[in-house]
């Protein structure tokens, strides 16, 4: 098939996994041209501690940072949401966190597509022609296809963010560490930069599970059972009144 016979290609996703943990952008002489001020976006609404998350991903990530790796601290602008730079349409670019002098993202590779966006891939065209090779593969070549293009994703975020990182000069030559998942965020980050008390991966990976799991602490207060039957009947106002007159 056509994508298979791409994927052995110079930009196989092959080759995306034997990148190293880190990869450093390169420094250049240039200067970026002037921009105007840059527009802070939301940074989310998930609030846990005082801060704002974007994700339950993303608060998990800080929750064991703070917890295992020695003197680490959530300070916004300076270990969380890092400004990187500024984007064409005058919005502030961060990267999730920076420990030691190294950013960390944690970006589980987008496959599917939401109601605007076609995940991680470039464009829709591109997004399209996966999925019709998909649909056509049988479910071995399913698996396999599935892990060369969240390669290939992660290997162009990746690229796309180091780019973004060198644009914006003020972390030029600083490395990034890209983490697709808690085990993956567990072996590049947590292993290299917590304390000897770092209980072992399966002991973590529950807990990024707990934490990513607790609505009263990062999604709001949680609803009561009449709260969520109240909630159904203002959707369906008619819901309970036939129910009593039956």
């Amino acid at each position: 098939m056509q994508y298979f016979q791409s994927a052995s290609s110079q930009d196989s996703p092959y080759q995306a996994s034997s990148l190293p943990e880190g990869f450093r952008a390169s420094k250049r002489d240039q200067t970026a041209p002037q921009r105007n001020k840059p527009k802070v976006t939301s940074q989310g609404n998930l609030l846990y501690g005082g801060i704002r998350y974007a994700s339950r991903s993303e608060a998990a990530c800080a929750i064991l940072m703070q917890r295992y790796i020695p003197g680490f601290k959530i300070k916004d602008g300076k270990t969380f949401q890092v400004p990187i730079g500024v984007s064409s349409g005058g919005h502030l670019r961060t990267a999730d966190f920076m420990v030691q002098d190294v950013l960390v993202e944690y970006h589980p590779p987008r496959i599917h597509k939401s109601s605007k966006k076609p995940g991680d891939f470039k464009n829709w065209q591109e997004y399209n022609n996966y999925r019709a090779v998909y649909n056509r593969c049988s479910p071995g070549q399913k698996v396999t296809l599935k892990k060369l293009t969240e390669l290939k994703l992660t290997r162009n975020y990746t690229e796309k963010r180091l780019e973004q990182i060198t644009q914006g000069l003020e972390h030029q030559g600083r490395e990034l560490i890209v983490a697709t998942s808690a085990a993956d965020f567990y072996d590049k980050v947590l292993k290299r930069f917590a304390g000897p008390n770092l209980p072992d991966k399966e002991s973590v990976l529950r807990e990024f599970r707990i934490a990513t799991r607790k609505p009263t602490e990062l999604g709001g207060r949680k609803r009561s059972k009449g709260q969520k039957r109240e909630k159904r009947s203002r959707r369906n106002p008619g819901t309970r009144q036939t129910r009593r007159s039956a």
